[in-house]
């Protein structure tokens, strides 16, 4: 008597959209009127973008892994993202245990780092599918291993370029790809890539 107690009603929407539901309060001696609630309640998707639909790691040497991160980010203002799986990956491609399953805080952005570590020389490639409560991301993973001695590198002109502006360089060396990967000179990784011929390649 003169007493009273709080009931904490919990709302986990398996999906987005509306949901309303009425209950009838039940008491033992019974109301004199019968009470009804009204629980109604929306549940928001969230929205994310795979912000590495391509992760490149270039070119290595076996026995010399490389890493890079495969990220996606949360587009929601108000709802938390998470990653659920990461699927189809295997060898020469890896991840550490434990960082896949995550949340992600509205405007973040989550990383799952991913290692290229080829036994071997060649061309690799390979499309992963990431799970997470926005839906379902497919990326693709590629990598070139070659052995040191495999490829050679002559001459790289011009010598010096200006820092203001873009410079287009050519490789001499070989023998390379009919369509080039990556080439790094100094810290920058040349763009628009073309083979000109067997032992020359050019970029930006």
């Amino acid at each position: 008597i003169d007493q009273s107690r709080t009931l904490v009603v919990q709302f986990e929407p398996d999906a987005a959209g509306a949901f309303e539901q009425v209950v009838t309060l039940v008491t033992e001696p019974a109301l004199g009127v019968p009470v009804t609630l009204t629980f109604r309640g929306e549940g928001v998707a969230a929205s994310a973008t795979l912000v590495t639909p391509t992760v490149d790691f270039g070119v290595v040497a076996p026995g010399e892994p490389t890493s890079r991160p495969l990220q996606v980010r949360n587009d929601s203002a108000d709802v938390t993202l998470s990653i659920l799986s990461l699927s189809g990956l295997a060898a020469p491609f890896e991840t550490a245990n434990g960082q896949v399953v995550q949340d992600v805080a509205p405007g973040q952005t989550a990383q799952i780092v991913v290692q290229f570590a080829p036994a071997q020389s060649g061309d690799f490639e390979q499309q992963v599918v990431v799970s997470t409560t926005a839906g379902d991301f497919t990326a693709l993973l590629r990598g070139r291993a070659i052995l040191r001695g495999d490829l050679r590198v002559d001459a790289v002109y011009p010598a010096w370029a200006p820092v203001d502006r873009a410079t287009v360089f050519t490789i001499e060396g070989g023998p390379f790809d009919a369509v080039p990967r990556a080439i790094r000179v100094g810290a920058a990784n040349l763009v628009g890539l073309e083979r000109v011929d067997a032992t020359h390649v050019r970029g930006t």
